[in-house]
């Protein structure tokens, strides 16, 4: 990957998806979701909200022995291999987050 891959993946959000959410702001993506399938005054659509307002936390991905953090040597070693990814996704919550 390089940056011809991450700018190519810009254009891929901008033009070709006309929905970007993110699951740290449940209750935008909510909104953004009703809005664009226009089902924010059914009664599914408050169900849906009501679901995406209250999320069940899973805990398919929690261990005993998952550490509480990482040390400083490995979240720079994540962040290097995933320089592009995390350039990505800081790019598309300017762009879409709002």
């Amino acid at each position: 990957p390089n940056q011809t891959h991450l700018d190519r993946a810009k254009d891929n959000l901008l033009h070709d998806f006309d929905l970007v959410c993110f699951l740290d702001n449940l209750p935008l993506c909510a909104r953004a979701i009703q809005n664009a399938f226009q089902f924010s005054n059914t009664f599914e659509g408050r169900l849906f909200n009501a679901s995406m307002m209250n999320p069940k936390p899973s805990s398919k991905f929690i261990t005993k022995s998952r550490p509480e953090s990482l040390d400083n040597e490995t979240m720079a070693r994540f962040r290097a291999v995933n320089n592009l990814d995390i350039e990505l996704y800081d790019w598309a919550l300017s762009k879409f987050a709002h």
